[in-house]
């Protein structure tokens, strides 16, 4: 067995940049790597040495260390999309056969290229861009491409007589305009290019969406396929690209700004970064872009963008414990300026120094007498909370600052279907199976697709509640009890909304001798529709 491992060894030539540092010990294993912490130090994605030591050359690692470095870093490189809320930016559906001689992944991979260029940040498989490869779509697979299309920003079809008469690409399609509209309607997002001609009866295949959408030629005069190596090609990808490009600014743009002070600690730098993860889930963008202009030293002092952000935010953040003056005097400029309520925020872990004390005395007493005087003054101190505490804080007041905050500005569905976590895929097809049936837009908890944080699922729930026209609990596999807590919630938050019951299995027999009155198939589901809808 020592012999197989020591024949699997290989080579790992070290560049001066790349290395991993650990405690001293013996020589690196396959199996410290699981047991034993080590840390891998990144910067724009790539691992970089310490200053003042020498980075290993000529190391030796297992195939089972590389292997663990190679998922390390995949994990270290996942990040959010350029449009918040979304998993990806761009969603490719294509047909395999389109791609035997591999002019659709060149497209991607020139695409990508083209994207990180005109908006600063990558754009390829693992970022922003969905492109899946697997030729069969079953089970875990296919939910997986279910869920990249519908919380994808923009879908790209390519559209070819083999896309038009290919069920997986009409499924794709079908799951991308089903996704939440993050700050345009589904269909405005589809952006389909045609790389070989198609006839009427193929276009009679593709879906009205993607058939009416304006389309972007990979065609030359002869009708043929431009060669992506060619200047030509590359100039059309370009000029796609920039379409994206602008849909994507104006998807972002659209996205509630919350302006995140710095953080100086080591500490406070991962918590921004947390909370910076947490309200783009939540449909938030965050500013300002780059920390440097809350800095007071030049030359990366901005005062003027400071001012900028702190205008357009709808509320503003400043952590403090460990602060510095620069931090200070942005939460200073943030009371005054931030057309939304300032938050001064002192973790539970990190209380504030002497310095910081001082000024906060200074700042409440100033403000206070603002308050009393002058002018109105919203700032809230937020003392020795825990992180979710501040994100619930946060979320009551940008809600009650907005106007028609009991939900009424929020987008309905027609039906909200409510579910467990273990029936969100038989639900799902359920939704389908009901827009077939008539015309009405379904939504799902899409929430519950992902972890389920036990602090942020109440919330989810009241979101999720405010936008239905009509509530159907989905009564399948998940217990009973547990459903009728959530239809008691939804009631009490909604009492008005017509709502029912449907028995999915297993077992629905005997759940319909104990639950007479609910519906049970989809005839019966329509007809609570239309009286809906009376």
């Amino acid at each position: 067995m020592a012999g197989s491992l020591e024949a699997r060894r290989i080579k790992v030539q070290m560049k001066p940049r790349y290395f991993f540092r650990r405690q001293q010990g013996p020589a690196l294993t396959p199996e410290m790597f699981v047991s034993e912490d080590f840390t891998a130090r990144k910067t724009t994605g790539k691992l970089f040495a310490q200053p003042g030591k020498q980075p290993a050359t000529g190391g030796s690692f297992s195939l089972g260390c590389v292997a663990f470095i190679a998922i390390l870093l995949r994990c270290e490189c996942a990040c959010m999309a350029y449009v918040p809320v979304c998993k990806f930016d761009i969603f490719i559906s294509y047909a395999r056969e389109d791609d035997l001689d591999g002019w659709v992944t060149r497209f991607r991979e020139s695409l990508g290229k083209k994207m990180s260029g005109l908006l600063g940040r990558r754009f390829d498989r693992n970022h922003s861009i969905f492109f899946d490869i697997r030729e069969i779509k079953v089970g875990q697979i296919w939910e997986e491409v279910s869920d990249a299309a519908r919380k994808s920003a923009i879908l790209v079809p390519i559209l070819s007589p083999q896309y038009s008469d290919s069920t997986w690409c009409l499924k794709e399609t079908q799951e991308f305009l089903r996704g939440s509209e993050y700050g345009a309607k589904r269909e405005s997002c589809v952006a389909p290019i045609l790389i070989v001609p198609i006839d009427d009866d193929d276009e009679t295949n593709l879906t009205p969406h993607v058939r009416n959408a304006n389309r972007f030629l990979f065609l030359n005069r002869q009708l043929r396929t431009w060669n992506l190596d060619s200047d030509e090609g590359q100039a059309l990808v370009h000029e796609f690209g920039m379409r994206l490009r602008d849909l994507l600014k104006a998807l972002h743009k659209k996205c509630s700004p919350v302006f995140l002070g710095k953080g100086v600690t080591e500490s406070g730098k991962t918590r921004r970064k947390r909370f910076q993860k947490e309200l783009e889930s939540r449909g938030f963008r965050i500013i300002p872009e780059s920390l440097a202009v809350v800095d007071n030293v030049p030359p990366t002092a901005d005062p003027v963008g400071l001012l900028k952000s702190l205008d357009e935010a709808i509320a503003a953040i400043h952590f403090l414990g460990g602060s510095d003056a620069a931090a200070m005097d942005a939460a200073e400029m943030s009371v005054l300026t931030c057309g939304g309520p300032t938050i001064l925020f002192e973790p539970l872990s990190e209380p504030l120094n002497s310095a910081e004390r001082r000024w906060l005395d200074d700042f409440q007493q100033k403000h206070s007498r603002l308050a009393e005087g002058e002018r109105s003054v919203q700032y809230h101190w937020v003392e020795r909370k825990s992180d979710q505490e501040l994100l619930n804080i946060l979320y009551d007041l940008v809600d009650r600052g907005r106007p028609g905050s009991s939900g009424s500005q929020k987008e309905e569905s027609g039906l909200a279907l409510i579910c467990g976590k273990e029936d969100m895929e038989s639900a799902r097809q359920f939704g389908t199976e009901i827009t077939l049936k008539c015309t009405i837009r379904v939504d799902l908890p899409e929430f519950l697709s992902g972890p389920v944080d036990r602090f942020k699922i109440a919330r989810s729930w009241r979101d999720y509640f405010g936008r239905g026209q009509a509530f159907l609990f989905y009564h399948g596999a998940a217990e009973r009890q547990r459903l009728d807590v959530i239809w008691q919630a939804a009631k009490d938050q909604r009492p008005s909304v017509p709502n029912n019951w449907f028995l999915a299995p297993p077992k629905v027999a005997v759940k319909r001798k104990q639950y007479p009155d609910a519906l049970w198939n989809i005839d019966q589901v329509v007809q609570f529709l239309e009286g809906v809808a009376k």
